[in-house]
């Protein structure tokens, strides 16, 4: 297969397989049988069916509804990239300061919405503060006097496995589940491998959750100072902002971990006889740039992808190898997530 060839292989195959998504969408959405979606739909309205009439009655859902359309609309024209146009000068991309300006932009009118459905709806005020007990309460660890019974049971360990059983609680109540696989590994060659690894993706994490938090206390301070500026645009996002925020990049863990995910999947090969690309490649981020139209977005069209694909500058972390503790404790912590599945559907009958 000749360069040329293979090229057209790729258009191909990328035109075929978003063709196929949409096709597949459309089935789902649309011509299952049954009609999935029509049920949910139904059964969400009457599930919100109170919730909403309580609403009707205390809050002017007409001005309510006009705000909401208000922030859409500013959210829809910062979101938006304008990639057909003929300048030379790329369009700018939003970065996470101008999602943050935006919503202290319209932070007024959602204060005076929730401040009438406070005041004039007391027993819909009653429901929300129920359902918030509730969902905090399904985060509560157990109580220590629990775990200390727990703790108890394990006296044939050793002093070590006794203090990670005392430490550890960052899994909440699957940490003696956790501590007990990891303890059952005590006389293989696996238990060192395994602690190593977990201690190596526990740093990774504070890591990144430091890096998260100085990020997110950056990104407020600075929309904070611009807020009173009447001259700034909830859509416009100065060159320097980005590079600011690109340089130290944006707040979120699990953003990060989910673009390491797609930076790692494997890719069709550029040449005809090279080796599997990755989501980070050069090459592939800027094909995945390319809108319906055939548009290269800015951040393309501006070169600013690294060489390597990643965008992020000399800082990138690379999360530690923890395919051994996957391998050995996987098992394991699947048969106890489908114990208590089973567990739930029993007490549900």
């Amino acid at each position: 297969m000749t360069e040329q060839t293979h090229k057209h292989a790729l258009d191909y195959l990328s035109l075929h397989l978003s063709i196929h998504d949409r096709e597949q969408l459309i089935q789902v959405l649309c011509h299952s049988s049954p009609d999935l979606l029509t049920n949910c739909i139904r059964e969400l309205v009457s599930v919100y069916d109170p919730i909403i009439r309580a609403l009707h009655k205390a809050v002017d859902l007409g001005s309510g509804v006009t705000d909401a359309q208000s922030f859409l609309d500013d959210l829809i024209a910062l979101a938006h990239i304008d990639s057909s146009s003929k300048s030379t000068k790329p369009a700018p991309v939003p970065t996470v300061k101008d999602f943050v300006h935006l919503l202290q932009k319209h932070a007024k009118s959602s204060h005076v919405f929730i401040h009438q459905a406070l005041k004039n709806g007391k027993e819909l005020s009653e429901w929300y503060h129920v359902y918030a007990i509730h969902a905090i309460s399904q985060y509560k660890q157990q109580q220590q006097p629990q775990r200390q019974q727990q703790q108890q049971k394990a006296t044939s360990e050793s002093e070590q496995g006794e203090e990670d059983t005392k430490t550890a609680s960052a899994a909440g109540d699957f940490t003696p589940l956790l501590t007990s696989l990891l303890s059952s590994l005590r006389n293989s060659n696996d238990h060192q491998k395994c602690l190593t690894q977990i201690d190596a993706h526990a740093s990774f994490l504070d890591i990144l959750a430091q890096r998260s938090k100085k990020s997110m206390d950056a990104t407020v301070r600075a929309s904070l100072a611009t807020t009173q500026s009447s001259s700034s645009s909830p859509n416009t996002a100065s060159p320097s902002n980005a590079a600011e925020e690109k340089a130290r990049g944006s707040p979120g863990i699990f953003l990060l971990k989910w673009q390491h995910f797609i930076d790692v999947t494997p890719i069709t090969p550029g040449p005809n006889d090279g080796k599997p690309r990755a989501g980070k490649s050069k090459s592939v981020k800027v094909i995945s740039a390319v809108d319906v139209e055939g548009n290269v977005a800015a951040v393309a069209a501006a070169g600013e992808v690294g060489d390597d694909g990643n965008g992020d500058g000399d800082g990138e972390l690379e999360p530690p190898d923890v395919r051994r503790v996957l391998e050995v404790l996987g098992p394991g912590f699947r048969e106890e997530l489908a114990r208590l599945v089973d567990l739930s559907k029993g007490e549900g009958k």
